[in-house]
């Protein structure tokens, strides 16, 4: 029988589910530990496209932050301008 990585694994984890993690550890090296469900989602995604400009002048403001985070905040920060701007405007009406 060929040893293939996924035979490896397969017959690691049958050992880990019978409870033999000294021969797990014997034959096939440390265990490594369970990593856990990973990052929460925020949102769901969106693909936008921004001129060379427009996103050097984005990733200016994000200095240490992600493009994401970047571009959540600045459009947080404009929609809550034009909920004002149109309250303005409406009351003008």
């Amino acid at each position: 029988m060929r040893i293939t990585r996924t035979t490896v694994s397969a017959e690691a984890s049958g050992l880990c589910l019978n409870f033999r993690a000294s021969a797990v550890e014997e034959y096939f090296g440390p265990i490594e530990p369970k990593r856990g469900p990973g990052r929460p989602p925020i949102g769901r995604p969106i693909q936008v496209r921004l001129p060379d400009g427009l996103l050097a002048r984005l990733d200016t403001f994000a200095g240490e932050l992600n493009r994401a985070e970047a571009v959540r905040i600045l459009l947080d920060a404009a929609l809550v301008n034009a909920a004002q701007v149109s309250e303005v405007t409406a009351g003008q009406i």
